[in-house]
């Protein structure tokens, strides 16, 4: 059996959330759901240091460095009345600085 811990990841703490044993002897499938179920999704604000960037630039870089999947962004328009969550948006547009969605787990 291999005991997986998924961990959280949030500007206020970093805590185990859940605890998944996956055994060879269950179907692949089933592993696998059972280790999506330990996955949480959070908002977060990302420094200033992403403003600018293109969005497949950010999620390589909240992959590699910080072991994030960076899923979305949230778009609010200019008088903050408005927004909308633009999921893998296309890489011409740059990042504005608001809060983007991603999985705090574990990336293996």
């Amino acid at each position: 059996e291999k005991l997986l811990a998924f961990l959280s990841n949030s500007k206020e703490n970093a805590f185990i959330t859940d605890v998944v044993i996956l055994s060879p002897d269950t179907p692949k499938w089933q592993n696998d759901y059972l280790c999506g179920t330990g996955m949480e999704m959070y908002t977060e604000t990302l420094s200033t240091s992403f403003v600018g960037m293109s969005f497949p630039q950010a999620a390589e870089l909240c992959f590699v460095k910080l072991k994030l999947l960076l899923l979305a962004i949230e778009v609010i328009n200019d008088d903050g009345s408005d927004s909308k969550i633009s999921i893998n948006p296309k890489s011409k547009r740059n990042l504005p600085r608001t809060p983007r969605f991603f999985y705090c787990t574990i990336c293996r």
